[in-house]
């Protein structure tokens, strides 16, 4: 394999042309996506975490709302069927389920977070961390599920 930043699409291109690869998680760097685009055309799964000011300044992109379109890119690339899982708790990667032909999955640190609690009353995959539990929740469903000491990695 390969050692240093494995961030970008060559990287992420070298592991896709492995024909033993039956699934991968690639990290999508910004610096990738503006500097080479993705090394894929569709996936199943994207997961936006957030967008934060540290992001700006490569690639002529100097606001956050800038940023938020380039990490959009990954989102729409998911299949129809597929899921975007956005963090509810960032108001511009929630803002990008507006614009996605995907099933939409919503994250929050916050149990009583209102998009998580709309998302989830209208049948909508929904996932907050709650009482020391990792929560999934659709429509009247609930599940805690992993216990553990979870801290946002934002």
């Amino acid at each position: 394999m390969m050692k240093g930043d494995c961030t970008g699409p060559v990287s992420s291109s070298f592991v896709l042309k492995d024909p033993t690869v039956d699934f991968a998680v690639l990290e999508c760097a910004r610096g990738g996506i503006l500097k080479a685009g993705l090394a894929f055309q569709n996936c199943e799964v994207a997961v936006v975490t957030n967008v934060a000011a540290d992001h700006m300044g490569l690639g002529g992109i100097h606001t956050i709302e800038a940023m938020a379109k380039v990490k959009q890119v990954v989102p729409e690339t998911v299949f129809p069927h597929g899921y975007a899982v956005l963090n509810a708790d960032d108001d511009l990667v929630y803002k990008m389920k507006n614009d996605l032909k995907c099933n939409i999955a919503l994250f929050s640190m916050d149990e009583n977070n209102p998009r998580i609690k709309e998302h989830a009353k209208n049948n909508g995959l929904a996932c907050v961390y709650e009482n020391g539990y990792v929560t999934i929740m659709k429509g009247s469903w609930n599940h805690p599920g992993a216990r553990g000491n979870l801290r946002p990695p934002f």
